[in-house]
């Protein structure tokens, strides 16, 4: 039981030092810089110990052991002995006993949120389709092979998207013998976010009102429901929020900080690709500050060390995409633009805002404008492969409304900020500073529906660009301006989030009104036991094949099962069964692949084939 808690070590060995680097000062840029440290070092002694294709639960779990005794000595090393950095600690300490201040209703609210996702986090695993399919079975494939080549599967989502959250996928099964901690990545991750936000936006408005705008950003519908998912969005907003946090604190462009800028920003675009979406135009802003306040020498200097530490961290994925499909980015599985005339443009922008625009009558007026202009609302060329806007699909558009991971809209955060912005409108925040920042974030935001098809799950990539943006612009309402109505605020956003946390659609805390039952299907509330109901509760008939050939496997103990199956099949299921049937030496190996990815050679031995058809277009 204690083995898992090596992470734990490891970042506080890292904090230790970087702690004492920095002079005892900024511990929240200390941590900042150590979780980049550390994701950095998973990333690459996973790369390295799967060269000599010992990528197993074994040499992880030796690896993490060694690093975690060599963390002792190092926390011994550095808190031994006085120093400039402990004596500044120690008296940080005893200024926080003596002013001994109760935290404001503001941060007892974050402190609450940070509490119950974690608590759901921990008790729920992993649920949704893409867990299913194709991020999960790439961290059984990798254990099973030993490293994290390419190979050959029906799924190309499995090599070609970003494997950034998968390396701590696979350390954390490693370390805990299966998924039990498999959302816990990203509820660190949105501690990470709230950490490098209250750094960021420091600047920005009133220091009392800090509270409130990391609450705001825990809170968002999207962030709420994430922070105890599987999924990655919310790890790519961490990435991002500390890679332009750390820019921004140096001045002239020479700081330390700027090399754990460049992992963090690379681990961002390693997880998604589309985190350069907002990534760049942000940094960019703060090289054009270091141009400024510096040279342009300084400012140079800044990028080339972010974008080649980016690289790099990306490097050994980009290769083996670029080997295996012809592009660093593998097959884009249809989401980037294939036409940009001024009415697609105008097109896929009108149908990415009504994503937070819940409304039937809404997109039907949209379809019937721009119908009127002789454009083609549907046209596969901006849209994703096998969706459709027109007509619209009330499952689609009302699924806005509900608390689903994959397309809670921002709505109500909009609302509140729309209402605090009329009310407080002569008491409204003038900042100056974040002038340029407005800028930058907006074309981030024009950026979305200039390079990528419209696609009805676009809110779940729209959380990066939320984060930075609808806690500063909810502060500059006026409402920060007042304490009764911060609190106020905080309390609603309080009770909005019991609802989201409590009726969420893959990990409901109680049981879901019947007329919800197309977006949650048969998911049990997640309080009721931790078994295989969870495990893809919408496709029961996966499960029950899948348990068919796991009893088969122990009856004729066979070694190898080749799956013959669609883009689709929730093949994890499969792996689980097999895992907890005590059969996890049955290797598990695709067939008839296409996508040019080639054949399992012919001298590995098929017992047992599984077979799997769909009607749906692969991505």
């Amino acid at each position: 039981m204690i083995l898992p808690l090596a992470p734990a070590l490891v970042f506080a060995a890292v904090l230790g030092w970087r702690l004492q680097v920095n002079g005892g000062q900024s511990w929240r840029v200390s941590a900042l810089e150590s979780a980049a440290a550390l994701g950095a070092g998973v990333i690459v002694t996973s790369e390295l110990i799967g060269l000599g294709e010992a990528l197993k639960p074994g040499w992880i779990s030796l690896g993490w052991t060694v690093a975690a005794a060599g963390s002792m000595v190092v926390i011994w090393r550095t808190w031994g002995h006085d120093s400039l950095a402990k004596t500044r600690m120690r008296r940080k300490v005893d200024l926080l006993r003596s002013r001994s201040r109760s935290p404001s209703l503001e941060w007892r609210g974050v402190y609450l949120v940070l509490f119950v996702t974690g608590i759901v986090a921990w008790v729920s695993p992993p649920t949704n389709f893409d867990s299913m399919t194709y991020q999960f079975p790439r961290v059984m494939h990798w254990l099973q092979q030993g490293s994290t080549d390419h190979y050959p599967t029906s799924n190309v989502r499995q090599l070609s998207y970003g494997p950034g959250a998968v390396y701590w996928q696979l350390h954390l099964w490693s370390l805990w013998d299966g998924d039990r901690a498999a959302s816990l990545v990203q509820w660190f991750a949105s501690i990470g976010s709230a950490l490098a936000l209250s750094v960021w936006i420091r600047r920005l408005i009133p220091r009392g009102s800090v509270g409130l705008a990391v609450l705001v950003g825990l809170t968002l519908p999207m962030g709420i429901l994430q922070a105890s998912s599987s999924q990655t969005d919310l790890q790519v907003t961490a990435w991002l929020l500390i890679a332009v946090t750390l820019m921004a604190r140096t001045k002239s462009g020479k700081s330390s900080s700027l090399v754990f800028a460049g992992v963090a920003f690379g681990m961002a675009v390693l997880t998604k690709p589309v985190a350069v979406l907002v990534g760049v135009p942000l940094a960019t802003l703060v090289l054009w500050k270091i141009y400024r306040r510096s040279s342009a020498t300084n400012a140079l200097r800044a990028g080339l060390v972010t974008v080649v530490l980016g690289l790099l961290v990306c490097a050994p994925h980009f290769w083996r995409n670029q080997t295996t499909f012809g592009d660093p980015l593998g097959s884009s599985a249809g989401t980037l633009l294939e036409e940009r005339s001024i009415g697609d443009l105008t097109a896929n922008a009108t149908r990415w805002a009504l994503l937070n625009v819940p409304s039937m009558t809404a997109w039907e007026t949209a379809t019937d404008m721009l119908k009127g202009m002789g454009v083609d609302v549907n046209n596969p060329a901006t849209t994703y492969h096998g969706l459709h806007f027109s007509p619209a699909h009330r499952e689609i558009v009302y699924r806005l409304l509900l608390p689903d991971e994959d397309f809670a809209a921002y709505t109500p955060v909009l609302i509140l900020i729309a209402i605090l912005a009329v009310i407080f409108w002569r008491r409204r925040v003038i900042s100056p500073g974040a002038r340029p920042w407005w800028v930058a974030m907006t074309i981030a935001a024009l950026l979305y529906p200039t390079m990528l098809q419209w696609q009805c799950w676009g809110n779940r990539l729209l959380l990066p660009l939320a984060w930075f943006a609808l806690p500063l612009l909810l502060v500059r309402t006026g409402v920060s301006s007042s304490p009764i109505a911060r609190r106020v605020v905080a309390i609603g956003l309080l009770l909005f989030t019991s609802f989201t946390v409590g009726f969420s659609i893959n990990r409901p805390l109680v049981e879901l009104p019947p007329t919800w039952r197309f977006a949650g299907d048969t998911l049990p509330p997640y309080a009721a036991s931790r078994d295989d109901r969870f495990y893809l509760g919408y496709n029961e008939e996966a499960a029950d094949v899948a348990a068919q050939f796991v009893t088969l496997a122990a009856e004729r103990k066979w070694r190898a099962i080749g799956l013959q199956v669609d883009w689709n099949y929730p093949e994890y299921v499969l792996w689980r069964a097999l895992h907890e049937a005590g059969q996890g030496h049955v290797q598990v190996h695709h067939v008839n692949t296409v996508e040019g990815n080639g054949l399992v050679p012919l001298t590995l031995k098929f017992d047992g084939y599984l077979h799997s058809e769909s009607s749906d277009p692969p991505p």
